[in-house]
């Protein structure tokens, strides 16, 4: 790879992880003090204000990406009259769901008692709209690790928050999203001088708002169809089965969705550096980007979802202290391979969107949350969350299949199967050995399965000793 991209990719992921963390805090924090059915009430206001970021941000956050190197001179235009659209468009529709409160909780809680709790909650769709932009604008010069900073101290700023309000004021679940929204508009704040401190001030023209929206909304309905499909089910489980199964499920979820702590980083680094690519022609690069990302993702997360399957009923008696249902290990290892899929297809799908191919990669998107959508309302009634694991699997898995193949057609990128054969045998032989119980402790069986792994994957040829050395020099010389 070129020179530094390894080492974006790994401080990226560093950030990342510190970040999954927080999901999986926050699963203790809340039942303990508040109840199951308090995190599923959490975790479905959080889903729907994700749903409503991206039809709202109207995904121009990614134009700025896509179009800020080619447009350094015009850099304070474009993002003041995006972000003034932004602000416009965030506080339209936050109006709309304080209003709609009460038919929202309804909809979606079956019950009208969490309306406030939504309005409340409701403001994080203006402050992540606005969040999402400024943290882009570093991403889109590429001061990648930049971005992985103010993504951490956001996250953690909340994890504080969200401790002061629970176990220091002992306050209620309104009180906890008061508090973290008031940490977003704080950060937003000051991320916002700070930009000013970059590249000044200026009044917007509004001149390239077109283009932007044009390139921009396609591409914020592709990721609009992906969120539905994340989410969608989370929703669904909700409306079917009630509040404390929706926190049953957003617990596996949290557990699976993990994996994904490996995509991020490489989905981060890679779009604006593929979009540059593509500018200058040099296919045969994003061939060789698209190529590496594949197999290291795949290195790690296979293993990822066997150790899921074995540490899961450890993880839980920690993570739940409660007498209802938990989730058990075949949930989330079957949740976990959809999201395995998926992080597949966000590395592959890249080059959709750099090749300014964003109506294709939306229409995509949107047949796997149709599909999604009716496959939940026909297996949760039967299977309950497990209908939703199943459908969660087979969605990703469809998406990921059509991706691949509409980007063959313009990238002659690797299907790489015998990296799957091979980390798949190494998983299964490290299940093997944990599930002989010869150790007991959570980080004794995480050692183990990485030594084991680790020992099978090299003894196959798909982890070699000149890939370790080419990482560490890359760090050297980059540090």
């Amino acid at each position: 790879m070129k020179s530094g991209l390894p080492t974006d990719i790994i401080s990226n992921l560093v950030v990342e992880i510190l970040i999954r963390l927080r999901g999986l805090i926050f699963i203790p924090l809340i039942t303990a003090t508040l109840g199951l059915a308090a995190f599923g009430v959490y975790s479905q206001i959080l889903a729907i204000t994700r749903l409503l970021q991206l039809i709202f941000g109207l995904g121009l956050h990614y134009s700025l990406i896509r179009f800020a190197k080619s447009n350094e001179d015009d850099l304070a235009e474009i993002y003041y009259s995006i972000l003034v659209i932004s602000i416009i468009s965030g506080v339209v529709v936050y109006g709309l769901l304080y209003l709609f409160a009460t038919t929202i909780s309804s909809l979606t809680l079956g019950t009208v008692e969490y309306a406030a709790v939504i309005q409340i909650g409701g403001f994080l769709v203006v402050t992540r709209i606005l969040l999402k932009l400024q943290e882009d604008f570093y991403r889109s010069r590429s001061h990648l690790k930049r971005y992985s900073i103010i993504r951490g101290v956001e996250a953690y700023g909340i994890i504080g928050i969200v401790l002061l309000v629970l176990f220091v004021f002992e306050g209620t679940l309104e009180e906890l999203f008061l508090g973290i929204v008031g940490v977003e508009v704080l950060i937003s704040g000051i991320l916002q001088v700070l930009i000013a401190n970059d590249i000044g001030w200026s009044v917007p023209r509004f001149e390239k708002t077109v283009d932007h929206l044009r390139y921009a909304i396609p591409f914020a309905f592709s990721h609009l169809a992906s969120t539905i499909s994340g989410r969608i089910d989370r929703i669904l489980v909700g409306s079917f089965l009630g509040p404390a199964a929706v926190g049953v499920y957003s617990a596996a979820y949290q557990l699976a969705v993990s994996i994904t702590i490996y995509t991020f980083p490489i989905r981060t680094v890679y779009f604006p550096e593929i979009s540059e690519l593509f500018e200058n022609d040099r296919r045969d690069e994003i061939k060789l980007l698209l190529d590496t990302g594949s197999r290291y993702f795949l290195l790690i997360a296979v293993p990822s979802i066997a150790g899921l399957y074995t540490l899961t009923p450890d993880l839980v008696a920690i993570l739940l202290e409660t007498s209802a249902e938990v989730p058990s290990n075949y949930l989330v290892a079957t949740i976990a391979v959809g999201i395995a899929l998926r992080g597949l297809d966000r590395i592959i799908a890249t080059t959709l969107n750099a090749a300014k191919k964003n109506v294709l990669a939306a229409k995509i998107r949107y047949l796997g949350a149709g599909l999604n959508t009716v496959m939940n309302i026909l297996l949760i009634p039967i299977l309950g969350v497990f209908g939703a694991a199943i459908t969660t699997s087979l969605t990703y898995g469809l998406t990921f299949c059509l991706v691949f193949v509409f980007v063959r057609r313009i990238i002659p990128v690797k299907f790489p199967l015998l990296t799957i054969l091979r980390t798949t045998f190494a998983a299964l032989l490290m299940v093997a050995v944990l599930e002989t119980g010869i150790v007991h402790s959570i980080p004794a069986k995480i050692i183990t399965g990485v030594a084991s792994y680790t020992a099978v994957t090299v003894a196959v040829g798909e982890l070699t000793k000149d890939d370790v050395d080419k990482l560490y020099n890359e760090i050297v010389a980059t540090s």
